[in-house]
């Protein structure tokens, strides 16, 4: 195959006069884990409904593998799609659930019957295979799902929030499982999520969508350290965003502390993650900020410090819990400071 394996041209969804998803174009290839990441609203559902054949297109086509599938139903495409609330039928075991897919297209029993136990070892599901599904935990029936959809061998896989309705420990469970799965079928996977841990844990590649747009994509990592503008900076990880305004190539943060950076006169962004911050006098960095600590966050293996600009500008600071009781009282002047490769500046919109 020549090209990404998934291409949305131009993609658009329009409900009257309100625009759920503007034109959006992306390339998706074989054995990406990608995920599309915005808050709610934001119209990234709509977006993979649309991928799945669930909701169709105002404008744009859909590629698979080069063959336009953008008006064909879902069950002619080579997509499968997991539902936030798995969509199981509860009056059936876990068994009967694999399988339903594979009945519907009178798969001869020896070749069903091979093909669910697969899904159950690959789900980790044996022992489970013959409880109904009310007799199933939430993970259970996330891992049946998932099989269900497996095993028509989709060439792409949806999964519309699937662990939303977990508790944290057993998602943190499913992430493992996720990652495991992907990496054994060497499928392509495409996950929409609201939750920024889940996705820089499973992806390879991300979309950050806002008011319907995509705003910025990339690796994890290139989203995190480089992000496009301030939603994106606010939205993924935390963030300190320093509203300034940049005059003849100098961003005056606070009397006495200025930045150098070539750009036009207006008004800007500085954007500095806590981690890049660093606490006390004796701290050797170029930027140095004297600040008020106002409170301290204790979140087991670090915490969050608050502390506060006398231009009443706030900024986080992440440090060590270790160095937690070292730290001065509430209410005491401190110095923070950055070396200068660690912020970045963003126009503002």
């Amino acid at each position: 195959m020549v090209g990404p394996l998934l291409e949305l041209r131009g993609l658009a969804k329009r409900y009257g006069a309100h625009t759920a998803v503007h034109p959006t174009s992306l390339a998706i290839e074989k054995n990406d884990f990608f995920a599309i990441l915005g808050p709610s609203g934001c119209g990234k559902t709509t977006l993979l409904r649309m991928i799945g054949g669930f909701v169709p297109p105002s404008e744009g086509r859909i590629l698979v593998a080069g063959a336009d599938v953008t008006r064909l139903p879902p069950e002619r495409r080579p997509t499968g799609m997991v539902f936030q609330n798995y969509g199981l039928f509860p009056h059936m075991t876990a068994r009967q659930n694999i399988a339903y897919g594979l009945r519907l297209r009178r798969t001869a029993r020896r070749d069903l019957d091979r093909a669910v136990d697969e899904m159950l070892a690959l789900v980790h599901l044996e022992a489970f295979a013959d409880r109904l599904v009310p007799q199933l935990s939430g993970g259970q029936r996330q891992r049946v799902a998932l099989a269900r959809a497996l095993i028509l061998k989709p060439q792409v896989l949806l999964l519309d929030e699937p662990l939303a309705a977990l508790d944290l420990k057993l998602r943190k469970a499913m992430h493992r499982e996720l990652r495991q799965i992907h990496q054994a079928i060497g499928g392509t996977f495409i996950l929409v999520s609201h939750d920024q841990t889940e996705v820089m844990t499973l992806a390879n590649r991300v979309a950050v969508m806002n008011g319907g747009k995509v705003v910025q994509q990339g690796a994890p990592r290139d989203i995190y350290t480089r992000p496009a503008d301030a939603f994106v900076s606010a939205f993924v990880g935390e963030a300190n965003i320093l509203p300034a305004n940049r005059l003849r190539g100098v961003i005056e943060l606070a009397p006495g502390t200025v930045l150098a950076d070539p750009g036009p006169d207006q008004p800007v962004n500085v954007v500095i993650r806590p981690e890049q911050i660093q606490f006390g006098p004796g701290a050797e960095t170029a930027i140095r900020l004297q600040a008020r600590m106002v409170d301290a966050i204790f979140l087991g293996p670090f915490s969050h410090l608050r502390c506060e600009l006398a231009t009443g500008a706030s900024l986080l600071v992440q440090i060590d819990s270790n160095d937690l009781n070292r730290m001065p009282a509430l209410g005491s002047n401190v110095t923070l400071g950055w070396q200068a490769g660690n912020h970045l500046v963003l126009d503002q919109a």
